[in-house]
């Protein structure tokens, strides 16, 4: 067997830039949401959300310092002059941290591949950002401004979505009475019915493609379809599954993707895009917002993520198949309790009208086991932490991490129980080692 457990806080990738981090046991995960100072200690990288870049407390300690604010705190945040290149000039690194970037025109080669990855888009239509949240944010801030001026600010949530998404629209929206929650995404009569009672008021609707954590479709052309005639805007996030395995650009007027999936695969990047549909009402008007909404990409960044971009086609294969072996093993193992993925009986024929292929299932699926989560997670060998779409295969208990303030509270156990969403439920994402070595770790934690 491959794998070996992995210590706390070990990063993953080993590098300084490795954007997910190792929580090995239950108690590890609990004590990060609980801030332990015994486990948050250990943590040196992470999502920049979460756990701040060792480079920019370099940089925030020597700006206290020499601003004689000592025994203050100072949170920095990345922009175009990052932290390593301040630490550089100001004297505190003498060389920059050594890694592989792309020998020639960086931007070129990454929207080659946009263009490739969302055709017909063209280069007008795609804007680079320095991540994929910041994508997202750009295309909701676009859509804004445009419907505002026509007194349309309700903003519609289409299935339970990934954390950060969810805020957005909850704490910018202003208020319940411009944000809608429309939790079963294959409920299309109850949508219609939104759209005939309140349809002049809405501004958009968001939604993944499939869903992050439970893998669901809906009816995408039929959501796009309602949204068109009722001239609000659809938002549709591919990120889950890669662009490379469905094609949603036709049946959306944004598209944002992370790129630290499955493009940035070796997992030490952040990097986002969001494409404008073409044919989308008043794309001109959509282009120029995003253009000025969008954080300035970090141009070693990007240099780094077009080293890796080319590698995109064959990760996404190779985690297609894995994921294919590692579900056909847990499908027919006794301790499943549930399993979701993107081929399930309630998303397969949504899902398939947008695949490339029939083996393009992606790499990313949810389950439950039966009996208590610690004892299967902190036996299983396989890399713990958050973040998907790597090279490396990840697995985490997605909700304790997403939404640890619901798994700890009897009104927020209600909440995830009426979306379908077990505090149980693990998420793992399947990566480019050998499946034989996946299935044999899950085998050995399920015995």
């Amino acid at each position: 067997m491959s794998f070996t457990h992995l210590p706390l806080g070990q990063r993953i990738p080993a590098s300084l830039h490795g954007v997910s981090c190792s929580l090995p046991t239950m108690r590890a995960v609990i004590g990060y949401e609980e801030k332990d100072p015994a486990i948050v200690s250990h943590l040196t990288s992470g999502y920049p959300r979460f756990v701040q870049h060792p480079l920019l407390k370099e940089a925030a300690a020597h700006l206290l310092k020499k601003h004689r604010l000592e025994g203050h705190q100072l949170w920095l945040t990345a922009s175009p002059r990052a932290a390593e290149d301040y630490l550089l000039r100001v004297g505190e690194r003498t060389v920059a941290e050594s890694e592989d970037t792309y020998h020639g025109d960086g931007e070129d080669n990454v929207r080659r591949y946009l263009r490739h990855a969302f055709h017909p888009a063209q280069d007008q239509d795609i804007f680079l950002a320095n991540s994929g949240m910041n994508a997202i944010w750009g295309a909701y801030r676009a859509v804004l401004a445009l419907q505002a001026r026509r007194g349309r600010k309700l903003w519609v949530q289409l299935g339970w979505l990934y954390l950060d998404t969810i805020a957005i629209l909850q704490k910018f929206s202003g208020g319940p009475d411009h944000y809608h929650f429309h939790g079963n995404i294959f409920d299309l009569d109850g949508l219609k019915a939104l759209f005939a009672q309140r349809g002049h008021e809405i501004a958009g609707v968001i939604t993944e493609i499939p869903t992050n954590p439970l893998i669901q479709t809906p009816d995408l052309s039929a959501v796009h379809a309602l949204c068109r005639s009722a001239g609000a805007y659809l938002i549709v996030d591919p990120s889950v599954v890669s662009p490379l395995n469905i094609d949603v650009l036709p049946f959306a007027d944004i598209v944002v993707n992370s790129l630290t999936k499955y493009t940035a695969s070796e997992g030490d990047i952040l990097f986002g895009a969001a494409i404008v549909n073409p044919s989308a009402i008043d794309a001109a008007s959509l282009r120029r917002s995003l253009a000025e909404e969008l954080e300035p990409v970090y141009p070693r960044d990007l240099q780094r993520l077009a080293l890796q971009i080319d590698d995109t086609a064959a990760v996404v294969k190779t985690s297609n198949e894995n994921a294919a072996a590692v579900l056909a093993f847990l499908q027919g193992h006794p301790r499943i309790a549930s399993l979701f993925w993107s081929l399930q009986d309630d998303s397969r024929l949504n899902y398939l009208r947008l695949a490339r292929s029939p083996a393009s299932i992606g790499s990313m699926f949810s389950f439950t086991v039966a009996g208590e989560i610690a004892r299967f997670y902190d036996r299983l060998r396989l890399p713990k932490g958050p973040s998907f779409g790597m090279k490396t295969t990840l697995i985490c208990p997605f909700i304790y991490l997403a939404h640890y303030d619901l798994v700890t509270s009897p009104a927020g156990r209600e909440v995830l129980k009426a979306n379908q969403l077990s505090p149980e439920l693990l998420r793992l994402s399947v990566g480019c080692e050998p499946a034989s070595d996946i299935i044999a770790s899950l085998q050995e934690a399920l015995d």
